[in-house]
């Protein structure tokens, strides 16, 4: 599991996990947490986005396992 932090508004703790990797672009699964709740959602980012977001700082790598990362938990489905 890769995961990633997104740098985002204050007051919100985003994550995003890469679940697989395509040709040409990657299937995610992002996990908000806020004041008023947490929302999960799986996307699709392509390649060129995702190489872009992490040039510009927008995704920073969670070097800690993800078992230490809270609130991001993904359950098995």
């Amino acid at each position: 599991m890769t995961l990633f932090r997104i740098k985002g508004m204050h007051g919100i703790e985003t994550y995003m996990e890469i679940l697989r990797e395509e040709d040409d672009g990657f299937h995610i699964h992002i996990h908000s947490s806020t004041p008023y709740g947490e929302s999960d959602s799986e996307e699709y980012i392509s390649s060129d986005l995702f190489d872009s977001c992490l040039r510009t700082g927008y995704l920073i790598p969670v070097p800690l396992p993800a078992h230490q990362i809270k609130p991001l938990m993904r359950t098995a489905g």
